[in-house]
């Protein structure tokens, strides 16, 4: 992958890069939110990656655990990938309950978050770790870590953001919205 790649070659990141990529990922949760997906399971592994114009699109892929719902609180089913998933269906899984009371717009946000800092640290920190990698951040990348702050410990999308949504796939829905399928545009 993209981020394994960059590190085999010793290529660090650019502030403006991981601010590139963590508002084009914004761009897309807000996007899909503002329809009703929930993606429940983001994290690097779907995350592709998408060139066009001499430029890189950051893509979520692998719609398998989404949901479709008009409400973003509830009773919900747990799932996702353990490290990237929100500390509260974390601890669902831990006490092996199938379904529990959660936000899927907070679960969803906070994942992109921690993925930006596997990204940044090459590694998933611990819930309890998260504000320590928070001020580590803070040091190299001063815009970025203010955003994951907003992201990770508010869960809210940091405003002022200039979301573009141009790049993003349109979606189209077959009959039953569940379960649906994500077709890109043929633009």
């Amino acid at each position: 992958d993209y981020v394994n790649f960059r590190r085999s070659i010793g290529l660090a990141w650019m502030e403006e890069e991981l601010v590139d990529m963590c508002s084009q990922l914004l761009s897309q949760f807000e996007r899909l939110h503002a329809i009703n997906i929930y993606h429940r399971d983001i994290k690097p592994e779907n995350i592709v990656l998408r060139f066009k114009d001499l430029n890189i699109r950051y893509i979520f892929v692998d719609f398998g655990l989404a949901s479709y719902e008009k409400k973003t609180t509830g009773i919900w089913p747990v799932g996702g990938t353990q490290g990237y998933m929100a500390p509260e269906i974390w601890k669902l899984m831990e006490a092996n309950v199938g379904a529990g009371e959660f936000d899927l717009y907070e679960a969803d946000i906070y994942s992109i978050g921690v993925s930006m800092l596997y990204v940044i640290f090459n590694t998933v920190p611990a819930y309890a770790e998260i504000k320590d990698y928070l001020v580590k951040c803070k040091t190299q990348y001063p815009k970025v870590a203010e955003m994951l702050e907003k992201i990770i410990l508010d869960r809210k999308c940091p405003p002022n953001l200039d979301l573009d949504y141009s790049f993003i796939p349109k979606i189209s829905w077959p009959c039953d919205p569940k379960p649906f399928t994500v077709r890109p545009s043929k633009e």
